[in-house]
């Protein structure tokens, strides 16, 4: 616990800090006279903390979890023409983001890391292939910022 101490003094954490809340939330629910000195204290410490009654909190959000899946299935980017891949690589060149997948359960990687990994997998397949594609880039951003993940 002591780091998690140090990360909130330092700003590290980027979620509110929390630590508390239930004891805020649980100790005047206690009878009155069966509070100790330090439970008292502690009451005071807490709503100094937090301000504001603890029903006013929301709940904590609920973390979800999942793959993160390339964008294009692997048995697709073998079918990939070049033209495909320059229509890849001139749209990804604008900043993508990743988003969740039609299964709901896994994000799809839509990223220009997303894309570059893909290529440079092909590229271990067909070296001779992806070299003249590379060459064959249009200038410009996507010239700029666009190799395959193994070659970075």
């Amino acid at each position: 616990m002591e780091y998690h101490l140090h990360e909130a003094r330092s700003g590290w954490l980027d979620r509110p800090n929390r630590w508390g809340l239930a004891q805020h939330a649980l100790l005047p629910c206690l009878p009155a006279e069966r509070l100790s000195d330090r439970a008292r204290s502690e009451m005071g410490v807490l709503a100094r903390k937090f301000g504001r009654p603890a029903e006013e909190f929301d709940p904590a959000p609920v973390a979800r979890m999942g793959g993160l899946v390339a964008p294009i299935p692997a048995e697709r980017t073998a079918r990939l023409s070049d033209r495909g891949w320059l229509q890849i690589i001139s749209r990804t060149a604008r900043p993508s983001r990743r988003r969740r997948a039609a299964d709901g359960q896994s994000w799809l990687d839509e990223t220009a890391e997303g894309y570059s990994q893909q290529l440079g997998l092909r590229a271990r397949w067909e070296p001779g292939r992806f070299a003249t594609l590379v060459l064959s880039i249009p200038e410009g951003r996507a010239r700029r910022t666009w190799r395959p993940s193994s070659a970075r």
